[in-house]
C-alpha cells in the first residue's frame, strides 16, 4: 500500500508514461522477486514463508524508495529555472531574482535571460564558468559581500573560462575583506569580481562599486572595476560602458604593503588580457585607507600590469580621485578623451550606441557603434 502511495504521488511529478512504465516494471519485478521463490525445473512456484516475504519486501521497498526519491531530485533540479535544458541550442531561461537564486548552485551551462528583472538581486553566482546571454535585459543588484577570507562580489563571483554577454547591471555592489592574521584581498565588479580567460562583451554597470580590503598583520589588496576587479589569463572585456562611481580601498595595521587598484573598466588587467572599444563616464578612487606602506593605482580605464587596452574612450569631466584628467592615448590607462555622452543605449543584438558632440546634444549628433573594426575614430 506504501509504494501503491508512492507510485501515485510520482504520478503528479513525472509524465504520464513514464509514470506507467515505472508502475508497470515495479509490479513485474515485486511479483518475480517477492511473492514466489526459485524453483527447480519441472516444479510449480511456491509462496515464500511470511518472515521471508516480509524481509526481501522491506528490502525492495527501500531500493524502490530511494529510486523514486533520486528521480524527483533530478525532475525537480530540471525544472529549477523557467524553461530550458541548459544547452547550447535551448538553455536555460532566466526570468526572475528566484532563477538567479538557483543559478548559485549552477556554475556552467547555457543561460539567457528573458526579461528585465526590477527585483532587487542580493545573492552572488560565486563561481560561474558557462555562457550568460543577458538578452540586452537589465538586473537590479544590491549586493554587499563581507568574508573574512578572500572576497568577490558581482553577479558572477569569480568566472572562469566563461562568456558573459548583452547584460545590463544597475545598483550597488561591494566587497569587503577583513582578516587576520592572513593576507586581506577583495574584488567587486559590475559583472564579476574577478575572471580568468573570460569574454565580457556589449555590458554595462550603472551605479556603485566598493572593495575594500583590510589586514591586520599581512598584506592587503583591493580590486575594483566598473565591469570587473581583476582579469587575468587572457581574459576580454569589450564593448561594455560604465557610469557611477568605482571605489576601492586597502589597509593593513602592522607591516608588509597594501594596495589599492581601481578602474572604470577594470582595477587590475594582467597577464595577455585586454580591455577594447570600452567607454568610461564612471568616477574613480582609490586610497589607501591605512598601514605603513602602500600603494594606489588608477586609470579612468583600468591600471595595465600585464596586459592591454584598446580603443577606449573616458568621458573628459569624470574624476579620477578628486581631480580631472585628460588624455588623448585611446590606448592608455586613461583612454581617450570624449566632450559629452548625449544617449547610451542597447542597439539590438548590435552593440551600444553613443551620441557624441562637443558639450551640448542636438540633432546633428555623431552616432558611434562599438562592435565596427574601429568604432571610434571619428571623434
Amino acid at each position: 500500500m506504501g509504494v501503491e502511495l508512492l507510485l501515485l504521488l510520482m504520478s503528479k511529478v513525472l509524465s504520464e508514461h513514464v509514470y506507467l512504465k515505472l508502475s508497470y516494471q515495479f509490479h513485474t519485478f515485486f511479483l518475480k522477486s517477492i511473492y514466489f521463490s526459485g524453483t527447480e525445473e519441472g516444479e510449480k512456484p511456491k509462496i515464500l514463508k511470511t518472515s521471508r516475504t516480509n524481509e526481501i519486501m522491506n528490502k525492495q521497498i527501500f531500493t524502490i524508495v530511494f529510486c523514486l526519491f533520486s528521480v524527483i531530485s533530478i525532475s525537480v533540479t530540471a525544472q529549477t529555472f523557467s524553461g530550458g535544458n541548459g544547452t547550447e541550442t535551448d538553455p536555460y531561461l532566466i526570468s526572475s531574482k528566484a532563477d538567479m537564486e538557483a543559478m548559485v548552485n549552477k556554475g556552467s551551462g547555457y543561460f539567457l535571460l528573458t526579461q528585465d528583472i526590477t527585483e532587487t538581486v542580493t545573492t552572488i553566482i560565486k563561481f560561474f564558468g558557462g555562457t550568460f546571454d543577458g538578452g540586452m535585459h537589465t538586473i537590479n543588484v544590491n549586493i554587499d559581500k563581507s568574508s573574512a577570507s578572500d572576497s568577490r562580489a558581482g553577479v558572477f563571483g569569480s568566472a572562469y573560462g566563461a562568456t558573459i554577454k548583452n547584460l545590463r547591471v544597475k545598483g550597488g555592489i561591494s566587497a569587503t575583506n577583513i582578516s587576520q592574521p592572513p593576507a586581506a584581498v577583495a574584488y567587486a565588479g559590475g559583472i564579476c569580481g574577478d575572471c580568468t580567460n573570460t569574454t565580457i562583451m556589449n555590458c554595462s554597470f550603472d551605479g556603485m562599486i566598493v572593495s575594500n580590503s583590510i589586514s591586520a598583520w599581512s598584506s592587503s589588496n583591493s580590486y575594483a572595476g566598473g565591469i570587473c576587479g581583476y582579469i587575468s589569463d587572457n581574459s576580454n572585456i569589450t564593448n561594455c560602458f560604465t557610469s557611477g562611481l568605482v571605489s576601492s580601498s586597502s589597509c593593513v595595521g602592522m607591516r608588509n604593503s597594501n594596495n589599492a587598484y581601481a578602474g572604470g573598466i577594470c582595477g587590475l588587467i594582467d597577464t595577455t588580457s585586454t580591455v577594447s572599444n570600452c567607454i568610461v563616464s564612471a568616477n574613480v578612487n582609490s586610497e589607501n585607507s591605512c598601514g605603513s606602506s602602500g600603494s594606489h593605482y588608477e586609470g579612468r580605464i583600468a591600471y595595465v600590469k600585464g596586459g592591454n587596452i584598446n580603443n577606449c574612450y573616458a568621458l573628459a569631466s569624470m574624476l579620477v580621485n578628486g581631480y580631472s584628467r585628460s588624455s588623448q592615448d585611446a590606448n592608455s590607462n586613461d583612454g581617450k578623451d570624449i566632450k559629452y555622452i548625449c544617449n547610451i543605449d542597447f542597439l539590438n543584438n548590435i552593440g551600444t550606441v553613443f551620441d557624441i558632440n562637443g558639450s551640448t546634444c542636438t540633432h546633428s549628433i555623431t552616432t558611434i557603434l562599438l562592435n565596427t573594426s574601429n568604432p571610434l575614430s571619428n571623434v
